[in-house]
């Protein structure tokens, strides 16, 4: 059921989005997407979790995302 789906946490370096990262990595999920604002704190989960099914994107969620901006 989840195996075609991709899940986004915001988040995602934080200690509640670490938390759903590891919990939904046990998952069936596609890929799992982390988005914040930390690149270094990216890079460290990156490499700790040596999982390709997670990428991460660096942006700021009070922002329109990068495509709807004009």
């Amino acid at each position: 059921m989840l195996s075609d789906k991709t899940l986004l946490v915001t988040g995602g370096t934080g200690t509640f989005g670490n938390a759903v990262l590891h919990r939904f990595l046990k998952s069936e999920f596609e890929e799992v997407r982390g988005f914040s604002r930390e690149e270094i704190r990216q890079k460290r989960m990156q490499n700790l979790l040596r999982d390709d099914r997670v990428m991460f994107r660096i942006d700021h969620v009070r922002e329109a995302p990068p495509c709807l901006r004009s």
